[in-house]
């Protein structure tokens, strides 16, 4: 289903960028590399996100029912 395809998607992008972290920072500890990656995906997402149209929480529900309404959300 797409929730697995996009989780998927994201396990592997993921996984990539957590490789080229530890190999470019040589960082040792899991906690630190995660922490790293995090704080580098969150802003990189905040740059992208400025240019992408994203539903506010209030509007999520209704967001989801005409995507469903679509057909894209089962």
């Amino acid at each position: 289903d797409s929730v697995k395809e996009v989780k998927d998607v994201l396990r592997s992008f993921y996984e990539t960028i957590v490789g080229k972290a530890a190999v470019l920072h040589g960082f040792v500890g899991n906690v630190e590399l995660l922490k790293y990656v995090n704080l580098l995906l969150r802003s990189a997402l905040e740059e992208e996100l400025q240019y992408v149209l994203v539903p506010s929480a209030a509007s999520k529900d209704q967001f989801l029912m005409g995507a469903a309404h679509r057909g894209r959300v089962h």
